[in-house]
């Protein structure tokens, strides 16, 4: 839930409101994502009696603490059950609420089966439906384009990585190329290896690094604004496909470089990297 306060369970005879539970929030709660909420202590009643299964007690739980983050928000909604309720639903506890909402008993009286059903929570079993379906949809949509775009973050470090590593290759065998005392080299590849000797290559290598470090590094992945997350995706990919461009301007240039090199360097250079 990402909220670090400091939770004291009170196991009470009685809990206000003749509820099950009931955190006890006081007027001067900090604001969420301050420094005065960490460590701030909290402390939530329940009700010693009531015996819950682990799903039920871990749904009282994600309400109780929904209602401190609402309030450390100063959300309109803090004071509503409902909206406390699709709250822990929405940070990602919809499947335990949906197995612990209800306690089933069974038993016989008389040769007469009986069931008793004993509801937690504060959504009707058609709000609960609607707002798991809803939610459940809007969360897998999410991580799928929150994946997606991980993938794509990945994928760029490993061109940016294999882009960096050429560069170092190419600097290296431009430096054995130009120690050779002779070398068949033709016009056209003269004219570019002058080029590649130059500050203004050495810059521009440089700037597409420097770029795309810095960009990489300004990333912050959504936890669930999906529309954000598909607007980062796309600005990401296209300086994917530029630097893919950039990549193979660079991996073609080391390529004639190292066909300018004589057989046995070549082949010495292959087995020192190997």
């Amino acid at each position: 839930m990402c909220l670090p306060i400091s939770i004291k369970l009170n196991f009470v005879g009685k809990v206000d409101n003749n509820s099950i539970a009931h955190v006890l929030i006081p007027s001067h709660l900090p604001k969420y994502g301050s420094d005065e909420l960490k460590n701030f202590p909290i402390n939530i009643n329940i009700l010693k009696a009531c015996e819950f299964k682990i799903e039920t007690f871990i749904s009282i739980m994600a309400h109780e603490l929904s209602h401190v983050i609402l309030h450390s928000l100063r959300n309109q909604y803090r004071d509503s059950e409902i909206a406390t309720d699709i709250l822990a639903m929405i940070l990602g506890f919809s499947g335990i609420i949906e197995n612990g909402r209800k306690i089933t008993t069974e038993y016989t009286v008389f040769n007469v089966k009986h069931t008793e059903i004993k509801r937690f929570g504060y959504l009707d079993d058609n709000q609960f439906e609607c707002a798991y379906r809803i939610i459940n949809y809007k969360l897998t949509k999410t991580k799928k384009n929150r994946d997606k775009l991980s993938k794509l973050v990945n994928k760029f470090y490993s061109l940016l990585s294999k882009y960096k590593t050429d560069h170092a290759s190419l600097t290296k065998n431009l430096h054995q190329l130009g120690n050779m005392e002779s070398s068949k080299i033709k016009t056209s590849q003269a004219n570019r290896l002058c080029e590649l000797h130059s500050n203004c290559y050495y810059d521009s290598v440089m700037s597409v690094i420097s770029r795309n470090e810095n960009y990489l590094s300004s990333i912050t992945i959504p936890l669930s604004d999906t529309n954000k997350i598909s607007t980062i995706h796309d600005c990401l990919m296209s300086k994917y496909v530029t630097l893919e461009d950039d990549y193979k301007q660079l991996h073609n240039d080391l390529s004639l470089v190292i066909g300018c090199l004589p057989l046995f360097v070549r082949i010495k250079s292959f087995i020192s990297t190997s």
